[in-house]
This record gives C-alpha cells, structure tokens and sequence, in this order.
C-alpha cells in the first residue's frame, strides 16, 4: 500500500522512499520463499527464477555503475589537461565527473563569469543545461555553448545510457528516480585561441 498509494502517485522513487521497505518486506519474501521451496519441483523452480531475477536487477545495476559516462569523461580528461590546466564545471557535481584530481572551478553558467574565468576546459551535463527556460541568461550560454559561439569548442561528448534494462518489472515513464543519474550525458568544452 505505501508503494501503491504513496511512491506510484507521486511519480518518484528515490532510494530513501524505497529503502525503508526492504527490512520489513525481506521477512516476508524470505518466510515465502521457504514455504514455496517445501512444494515441489514447480515451486522451487519459481523461486529460483525470482532470485535469478533479482540477482539479474542487481548486476545489472553494477554493470551500468562500472561502465558510467563520468568514468569515461574522466579518463579523457587525464589524457587531455595539460599539468596545471584548469577545468570549469557548471552544475550539481553528482551529474558531472569527479574533478578533484584537476585544479576546478565551479563557475555560475553564465557567459560573463566564462569569459572572466576562462578555463582551459569546461564540463557540462547537457541534461542540465536543457532545464534552464528560454530567455534566461542560463539557457543563453548553453545554446551558445552548443552552437560554437562561446570561444570553446566541444571536444568529448557522451550520451547517456540508452534505457533501464528491459527486463525491468517497475518501469513505469516520467518517473524519477535515482539509476537517472548514473551515466549522465556529458559534454567537455575547450578553449580555443580565437576568444
């Protein structure tokens, strides 16, 4: 009933919400389980196929951690700044790779504080960028941004995953939830001489 009256209507699952449910909830699947094993071969066959399943959920999940964009947008970075180059950062840091190994900044997204700024490199989640309204001074940076008309020029671009897996029983559009965040859309910008 708390999922169904409380986490399906309000169209969010984040992990806190979820969580709490997991201790009471395992008694029971635990207490069934046993009672389906002492059934037969066709009983036990089901719960076998419920715990491949949920082992299935939770590689799954490892797989898509181990293979995130921000990994591989970090990677690139290592290999591209130079030593004492600086990187610029616009946005909430769980979206963006981890940049503490690089001297940043985290720059407000606005085109005066990148040009008074101007770092070697810039770090953009697209999804972000796309959340600012038109007309803002936000969403007129990150057009410019795409368009070329910033003095940077986009040199890695990383899309998101492609979708949950499939074999996902809770799936339901527009939902939030946290496997969102994990590998991001990211975009790096270079400085280029023209600016």
């Amino acid at each position: 009933s708390y999922y169904l009256f409380f986490i399906a209507p309000v169209l969010s699952t984040w992990l806190r919400y979820a969580l709490p449910l997991g201790a009471p909830l395992s008694l029971y699947a635990g207490l069934a389980c046993s009672r389906l094993w002492s059934r037969g071969f066709p009983a036990r066959a089901l719960v076998a196929m419920v715990l491949l399943y949920s082992l299935g959920r939770a590689v799954s999940a490892d797989l898509l951690l181990l293979t995130d964009t921000r990994y591989h947008a970090e990677e690139w970075l290592r290999e591209h700044v130079a030593e004492g180059g600086v990187v610029g950062y616009m946005g909430p840091e769980y979206y963006l790779p981890r940049l503490h190994e690089f001297s940043s900044r985290r720059l407000r997204p606005t085109e005066t504080v990148l040009q008074r700024e101007r770092p070697d490199f810039l770090v953009v989640n697209p999804e972000y960028a796309s959340r600012f309204e038109a007309g803002t001074r936000e969403q007129q940076l990150f057009s410019r941004l795409a368009e070329g008309r910033t003095g940077y020029a986009l040199v890695l671009s990383l899309g998101p995953r492609e979708s949950a897996p499939s074999f996902s029983l809770l799936h339901f559009d527009g939902i939030l939830e946290n496997m969102s965040k994990v590998s991001p859309p990211i975009a790096v910008y270079q400085r280029v001489d023209w600016w």
